[in-house]
């Protein structure tokens, strides 16, 4: 049997509402979060908790399926593609999320901040530094005081903040705020005073490294209970989608963690609508209605990237049909030369930027540098479309070549 809202059961049976509300409360399913609930306008509060229920187990073994089966075909994008996947999803991901806030950026603004160099200081460069931090195997991914909370808003949307909603407080704001939905209507208002924000973060934080839990869930309640109590005047959303990106990428591929906020910006009716009724009155403080949708959140995420890299493997087989028939076509033998079409092929169908380096070419061909620059060098320029950052060069295959690749 499916799980039932709590808001729906109350337009249901108001008259057994208070009484399955004390069942699921009560229950040796139950895990109590330690923070009290209350709706806008409303005085009555209910103590956070979420119930172990089929529905969770079920939704986690399809994500872990569903996951397994992404893994099986990322293995076949070639290895040298991989950096560059990551970088596309790095630039939607940063896009999305400044989307949902409505920060203007675009796709090209963040493609140069993640080629910056520690010398220059561009647009979104901070931002971009802590997602790398979500890709790098050893990076950051744990917070676990209220102080490295503060010290990731000042590198991450500090700098995209109004001056009238700068913070004011030790840590975090000093006055009220209000939550909108997708339709800017008021749908809660944030915790006060600051010493309250600061005591429920503590919670809050506290649940989030607590590893006796499944991490997805952790991640979910943690969601909720941030966009709850809504710690900063500005910045909120970005700063919850970047800590559940970033615990998500110790479970799941990294791509996945990339891919949460274009889910949700893509879901948002549906991301308000179920933080709004979870925060009803009438839903009494019972989580397991986000938790479930949360997760459900990232089922969709993971068949969106299924359906992302699938579209992308069928146009590489494509194009290599057509770049082997090239080869007979221009009779063009040489295996190195082969490979060199190859990579520059797969740069033009998945790489956002200029291309690739002459450096990296080698270093991917795995032949010496000489034989290398050597091969570019025969290559008719027609064939490449070459673009020059600086003093170096990067290179792609023209498409055009091969006729319509879409």
């Amino acid at each position: 049997m499916s799980y039932e809202p709590l808001y729906k059961v109350y337009y249901k049976y108001p008259e057994k509402w208070q009484e399955i509300l004390n069942t699921r409360y009560t229950s040796e399913n139950t895990e109590h979060i330690g923070i009290s609930i209350t709706q806008i306008n409303r005085r009555k509060s209910f103590s956070a908790f979420f119930v172990y229920h089929k529905d969770i187990l079920d939704v986690m073994i399809k994500i872990e399926r569903k996951h397994s089966a992404f893994l099986e075909l990322l293995k076949e994008v070639p290895l040298i593609m991989h950096p560059y996947l990551l970088n596309t999803f790095l630039v939607e991901e940063i896009k999305a999320s400044n989307d949902i806030e409505g920060v203007h950026s675009s796709r090209r603004e963040i493609q140069e901040a993640i080629g910056t160099n520690v010398t220059e200081i561009k647009r979104f460069s901070s931002v971009v530094s802590k997602y790398r931090d979500i890709l790098n195997p050893t990076g950051k991914k744990e917070f676990y005081l209220n102080e490295e909370i503060r010290s990731l808003y000042d590198a991450l949307v500090s700098n995209e903040i109004e001056e009238k909603n700068k913070l004011d407080g030790k840590i975090f704001r000093k006055d009220s705020v209000s939550v909108y939905d997708g339709f800017d209507r008021e749908i809660h208002v944030g915790t006060t005073p600051e010493s309250e924000i600061i005591r429920l973060m503590n919670i809050a934080l506290g649940f989030l490294n607590n590893n006796e839990i499944q991490l997805s869930i952790r991640v979910a309640v943690f969601h909720y209970i941030f966009g709850y109590i809504h710690p900063f005047y500005d910045g909120n959303g970005r700063i919850n989608r970047y800590i559940s990106s970033s615990y998500l990428a110790k479970e799941f591929h990294p791509l996945v963690a990339l891919r949460l906020s274009a889910l949700i910006k893509a879901n948002r009716s549906k991301y308000y609508k179920i933080f709004s009724k979870t925060t009803s009155e009438y839903n009494g403080g019972d989580l397991t209605p986000f938790i479930i949708q949360f997760l459900n959140f990232l089922v969709d995420t993971i068949d969106n990237l299924h359906d992302l890299l699938n579209t992308r493997l069928e146009r590489l087989r494509n194009a290599c049909n057509q770049l082997e028939q090239f080869f007979i076509n221009q009779g063009i033998t040489d295996e190195v030369v082969q490979n060199i079409y190859y990579i520059l092929l797969q740069t033009s169908l998945f790489m956002i930027g200029p291309g690739i380096t002459r450096e990296e070419l080698w270093k991917n061909l795995e032949k010496s540098k000489k034989t290398v620059y050597e091969r570019i060098k025969h290559i008719p320029r027609e064939h490449l479309k070459i673009q020059k950052v600086g003093k170096i060069e990067y290179f792609k295959l023209k498409k055009s070549i091969l006729g319509s690749i879409q």
